[in-house]
């Protein structure tokens, strides 16, 4: 998959990492003066964060724990212990019940190198 490219300071960063970023930005802000986490989506934090590089799938979700637990305190812990499918799992039933949303489900595909994901569960790519 192509994504667009935003050029800055000579640099060429990927349109992925800079609407991550901007996220990212806004929650930090959020936390800085003491606003009210529910205009934040935990979907949006995740989906932001998905095509960000990790060689630990595991750390696809981990990474992001700490900027996901300031708009639910209820996160699930970062259990290494788990499986990827596990982890994967219960990130989307925790995402489906906190959003109030099945918006998750537009993520999912039919890769061919989805292991033993269930199909309705989003994959890191």
């Amino acid at each position: 998959m192509y994504y667009s490219q935003i050029a800055y300071e000579g640099y060429t960063i990927p349109s992925s990492f800079s609407a991550y970023q901007d996220i990212f930005n806004e929650v930090k802000q959020a936390i800085k003066q003491n606003e009210s986490m529910s205009k934040f989506s935990l979907m949006q934090v995740l989906d932001g964060g998905r095509h960000q590089a990790a060689t630990e799938p595991k750390d696809a979700i981990f990474a992001l724990y700490g900027l996901l637990q300031q708009i639910n305190p209820d996160m699930i812990a970062a259990d290494y212990s788990k499986s990827v499918e596990e982890i994967y799992t219960e990130v989307t039933k925790m995402v489906i019940q906190f959003d109030k949303s099945l918006q998750i489900l537009e993520t999912t595909g039919e890769d061919s190198a989805r292991g033993n994901l269930p199909t309705w569960v989003p994959e890191c790519r």
